[in-house]
């Protein structure tokens, strides 16, 4: 037998279109508000308490933790927080988020950035639809608008 030949109605554009598959399910699935909080509520709200207890100072010491997951996982948390759109997170992508104290207000704000590439170390400042505050093209969200 012949391998590695596509069959006769496989055209360059099918097969675009069935690349595109994954990604576009993918998207369906985080479509709805309901399966946000499902998928990456949980996530989130760990997140969220240990920002807090940082906050807090009831800490043991660590100012920093690392979550590891799959790419449903960051597409989960993405989705979450407002950023859905069609792709599926590549091998090794990650969400870094990093909590500042903004000394003017005593407040908080949380910057959060994705890195969508295996080969790079450029992140990507995520645009969430809560955003209050850009400097110098890092967007800032504040914190208390991601209370759970």
């Amino acid at each position: 037998g012949l391998y590695n030949i596509n069959p006769s109605w496989a055209s360059p554009s099918v097969m675009t279109q069935l690349e595109q598959f994954p990604a576009l399910s993918l998207y369906q699935v985080f479509s709805f508000p309901e399966t946000n909080k499902i998928r990456g509520g949980p996530l989130v709200r760990d997140i969220m308490e240990n920002i807090r207890n940082l906050i807090a100072n009831k800490t043991d010491g660590r100012k920093g933790k690392i979550y590891s997951g799959h790419d449903i996982t960051v597409a989960a948390v993405l989705s979450f927080l407002g950023v859905n759109y069609i792709h599926q997170p590549p091998y090794a992508s990650a969400l870094l988020l990093d909590l500042y104290h903004l000394a003017d207000d005593n407040s908080y704000a949380l910057k959060v950035e994705y890195l969508n590439s295996t080969d790079s170390r450029t992140t990507q400042p995520m645009e969430l639809p809560r955003v209050l505050l850009a400097l110098s093209y890092t967007i800032i969200c504040f914190l208390i608008f991601f209370d759970l």
